[in-house]
């Protein structure tokens, strides 16, 4: 093709572009048009819109139910006409508001693209990695969520994933070239004030439980009682939106401030008589539980050998959690308030660490990781802590790469530990949390364990899962010896101490629970055996010889099932200490429901039930501690 061939090759396409943008339904506005071009102008856009936003819609159910689940469950996306509603109109809301703002279809699509595929595809990796799902609070903990996304796991975009993208970007195109109205100020104006509107009036669709629960049924290949699973079940803009309620200071269903007034008057706080304080040291090791508790054999004897003579030799007993493969916060906060639900505290709030400090203790602690985490550098000290040592203020730069070792933290906990008592007279609680341990354990090599000298060998099972079981095993056993370590500087003291030490989770054992599926382990929480499989790990308190002589107590046995919200319960009982008034109320709540989360509970009796199918009584008595522990949370008393 020559030169002038080449121009009017050219110069006719630039003829059809011009034609085609001076057709009237890719005008940006409708000046001179008739009532009826108007009305099909305003339609045509609106189509084109609609088909857009409901692409994207698609393109992230395709994706919301992670790797692990069954195609089922997309399909009931579809049967259910009202989840896929729910997750519509969030996603066409948004492109309204951003076109107001924008006035340009295609930017405001491609901008909401990547809004949306971009958390949705963060949801898949946490499915794939951690059997856990994205909420609104993990916007809040950004920098956690980067923290965790560089340890180690693998990121690849799947079919799903990449077709969603080539949709997106094919209706940037098409709205590009076809999508050209124009809004006016009025117009933009107009339909924020709409969207705003319509979102007020859905508040309790998207908020409330009444929907979530009862009407967005979609079970027919996952547990509706597992949080996880239930969230996957509605897609993931559906369940994201509704998570909003968790970060706002939202009363329990049912909540009556009176009545919990009432019930919490009966009681006056205790004190502590100053001749029976002993020391306290708390540690929560991460993803650390005896795992041939919940069936799975082969596990080489050196690898709890340790952990069970403490548990044989002292008090001991089963813990069940609210959290599975993650979410340390939720023990943790729990444990250090007896509240049934935590959040990220951000003003001062009544807790056990402030009940020890109004008894005269020193209060202190340590995690060897960053203090953002979590916000724990501002948390801890609305609960009380007056101090508190994080990689930044102190690991750090005292242990360099090493700070998150066992071998390390360990020492250092027994060393601040003397520190304190070798020059204060007051007597010190601590609570510190561990690191090593955290997922992922590495797939593809054993850098504990080998195959000459395996720390697991059971069955056999695919290379992948081996791999895990040692690692993970290797971290176990490791951590095992190091708190041995500890314990037993801990009993030689002369001065009391009493130590409480358990596990904040089950732990990640392969994307998908792939460890736990391949051995055949019962993780369905619908069911009593599966929900102590899913949630429970142990505690052990140990005393060293001066505090059972000043307590008059032997510290041996088996100490009751419970859960993290009544641990600090069990160690004031085994201490014969009588604690605060929201304390004593919780001890009256714990002889019903010793173990209680979000799920499910079991009586006093060891009959298990969902939380949804509760007896009215313990339904009642349920309903009244989550009243009282909201109360208490959120009216503090400075004395």
């Amino acid at each position: 093709m020559n030169k002038n061939s080449a121009g009017k090759v050219l110069n006719s396409v630039k003829d059809v572009v011009s034609n085609v943008k001076s057709f009237w339904l890719l005008s940006k506005n409708t000046a001179g048009f008739s009532a009826g071009q108007r009305t099909v102008y305003f339609i045509f856009n609106a189509f084109l819109v609609i088909c857009a936003a409901f692409a994207l819609c698609v393109s992230s159910l395709a994706v919301a139910y992670g790797p692990a689940y069954s195609d089922r469950v997309f399909d009931g996306y579809f049967e259910n006409p009202l989840i896929l509603l729910l997750n519509f109109l969030p996603v066409l809301g948004l492109f309204v508001v951003l076109y107001a703002l924008i006035g340009r279809g295609w930017i405001c699509y491609l901008a909401e693209s990547i809004i949306v595929l971009g958390l949705t595809f963060a949801n898949f990796f946490l499915l794939k990695f951690r059997d856990d799902v994205l909420m609104f609070s993990d916007i809040l903990y950004f920098r956690e969520a980067l923290q965790i996304s560089s340890e180690g796991y693998k990121y690849e975009l799947t079919d799903e994933m990449i077709g969603g993208i080539l949709a997106c970007l094919f209706f940037v195109v098409v709205l590009a070239l076809f999508q050209r109205f124009v809004p006016s100020f009025s117009s933009r104006l107009y339909a924020v004030t709409l969207v705003l509107t319509v979102s007020f009036m859905l508040t309790d669709v998207y908020l409330g439980k009444d929907v979530y629960d009862k009407k967005t049924d979609n079970y027919d290949v996952v547990i509706r009682w597992a949080p996880t699973q239930k969230y996957v079940a509605k897609g993931f803009v559906y369940p994201f939106v509704h998570s909003i309620a968790e970060v706002l200071d939202v009363k329990p269903e049912g909540y009556n401030e009176k009545r919990s007034k009432e019930l919490l008057s009966e009681y006056k706080d205790g004190k502590i008589d100053k001749d029976k304080r002993v020391n306290v040291i708390g540690v929560m090791l991460e993803a650390y539980c005896d795992l041939e508790n919940i069936g799975i054999e082969g596990i080489d004897k050196s690898v709890y050998e340790l952990y069970r003579m403490l548990k044989d030799e002292n008090l001991s007993g089963t813990l069940v959690t609210n959290i599975f493969a993650a979410g340390t916060i939720d023990s943790e906060r729990a444990f250090l308030t007896g509240y049934p639900d935590i959040e990220d505290y951000r003003r001062n709030v009544n807790s056990h660490v402030r009940f020890f400090s109004s008894q005269g203790y020193t209060v202190d602690g340590s995690h060897p990781s960053e203090n953002w985490f979590y916000n724990r550098q501002n948390s801890n000290g609305y609960l009380g802590f007056s101090q508190y040592r994080f990689a930044e203020n102190y690991f750090l730069e005292k242990y360099g790469d090493m700070m998150r070792a066992d071998s390390i933290v360990f020492d250092d906990f027994y060393e601040n530990y003397v520190s304190h008592v070798d020059t204060e007279t007051n007597p010190y609680f601590g609570f510190h949390v561990t690191y090593q341990g955290h997922a992922p354990y590495e797939t593809t090599g054993k850098y504990w364990g080998t195959d000459e000298n395996p720390l697991y060998h059971g069955a056999d099972v695919s290379s992948e899962t081996d791999c895990i079981l040692n690692n993970y095993f290797g971290t176990i056993k490791d951590t095992g010896w190091r708190l041995w370590q500890f314990v037993e500087k801990i009993k030689q003291r002369e001065e009391p101490c009493v130590l409480i030490v358990f596990g904040d989770h089950k732990p990640w054992l392969g994307d998908g629970n792939s460890v736990y599926e391949e051995l055949g382990i019962n993780i369905d929480v619908s069911t009593k055996e599966g929900f102590l499989n899913y949630y429970g790990t142990e505690y052990v308190i140990v005393a060293n010889d001066a505090a059972k002589e000043l307590l008059d107590k032997d510290f041996v046995g088996e100490g009751p099932m419970t859960s993290p919200c009544f641990l600090m319960n069990v160690l004031f009982d085994s201490l014969g200490y009588e604690g605060s008034a929201y304390m004593q109320y919780t001890d009256t709540v714990m002889k019903e429901i010793p173990v209680l989360n979000e799920v499910g509970i079991i009586d006093k009796n060891g009959d298990f039930y969902l939380t949804e199918e509760m007896p009215e009584k313990l339904s009642e008595i349920y309903s009244d501690f989550k009243g009282a522990a909201y109360y208490t949370g959120t009216n503090f008393n400075a004395e």
